[in-house]
């Protein structure tokens, strides 16, 4: 991390705020006052270093949002996860999502259902699609068999309001 910027920040702020003197030398007369100011801009500035960012999972590939869905008092998006594992044939695992979204301003968003609409093991997906369809959302998953790379695969599943899912198309290749 480079502190130069920050520390000439700190200074300019220090010496805006009174408690140097344009000379440089600390001005006693405001620096009770000042430095209380000091050290609340200080802490304003550094807070948010101090912050703990959400860790996402390393084996997570990819994450679509998508669509609104209601059920009874409760509302929120559909989100759909793509994860690999394995090592010399990786594949992929493809979960859905039904998050509600948070009832007040204190309240955080929550996982009120989840499906697996692949397991790992056979195909291996890029990003997923997802668009809206009817009153749900319609995943359009594309990729290779895991253990033959030259055969594509494809399969759709609808995402439903009443957290259920409808295989449209189930995985299968499309030839060599």
């Amino acid at each position: 991390m480079n502190l130069r910027p920050v520390n000439s920040s700190l200074a300019s702020l220090a010496h805006r705020l009174g408690t140097l003197a344009p000379s440089g030398r600390r001005n006693r007369r405001n620096a009770p006052r000042t430095s209380t100011a000091f050290l609340a801009a200080l802490l304003a500035m550094t807070s948010p270093l101090l912050v703990a960012s959400p860790a996402v999972d390393p084996s997570v590939a990819f994450v679509a949002v998508a669509g609104y869905w209601t059920a009874g008092q409760t509302r929120g998006t559909y989100r759909v996860v793509v994860w690999d594992e394995g090592f010399e044939h990786v594949s992929s695992g493809v979960r859905a999502e039904w998050v509600a979204e948070p009832s007040d301003s204190q309240a955080e968003a929550q996982v009120v259902s989840s499906r697996q609409l692949v397991e790992p093991g056979f195909f291996s997906f890029g990003a997923p699609r997802l668009t809206r369809h009817g009153a749900g959302v319609r995943v359009v998953l594309d990729g290779v068999d895991t253990h033959e790379p030259d055969r594509r695969v494809s399969c759709s599943f609808d995402l439903l309001p009443d957290r259920r899912v409808s295989t449209v198309k189930p995985c299968a290749g499309l030839g060599h």
